[in-house]
């Protein structure tokens, strides 16, 4: 039970990330580091799994519900990103289903962050907005 809100938690079956199903990061035109995680007491980067475009993924995470002049996305294979030795895990929200976090066993360290922007500069170049 939510120690706030009172409501009860439902148990969620993890569904696994297949190797070919896409990643997508949405990056905020202001992100200093978008291969690390947000705030320093984090472990994990947050991505969206399928091919969004930006203005679909802002849906799910900006406030307002649209991206801002700048902000980006870019894609991965799944696969990619798990050969690389990070670990996908589902981590739905009622306003966000499609969040999955990434985590790296050693940490986040610039080796890391290396690698995690290596996957997605494999796959492609970033897609953004001049909205």
């Amino acid at each position: 039970m939510n120690p706030r809100t009172g409501a009860h938690y439902k148990t969620v079956v993890p569904v696994p990330i297949g190797d070919a199903e896409i990643l997508t990061q949405y990056v905020p035109a202001d992100a200093v580091a978008p291969a690390r995680p947000v705030a320093e007491d984090q472990d994990a980067v947050s991505v969206l799994v399928g091919r969004l475009r930006v203005e679909a993924a802002a849906e799910r995470i900006r406030s307002t519900g649209r991206p801002a002049t700048g902000d980006r996305v870019r894609h991965a294979p799944a696969g990619v990103v798990r050969a690389r030795g990070f670990t996908l895990t589902r981590t739905p929200t009622p306003r966000n289903p499609l969040h999955v976090s990434l985590t790296r066993g050693g940490g986040w360290d610039d080796a890391a962050a290396q690698l995690l922007d290596r996957c997605f500069v494999d796959a492609g170049a970033w897609v953004g907005t001049d909205a």
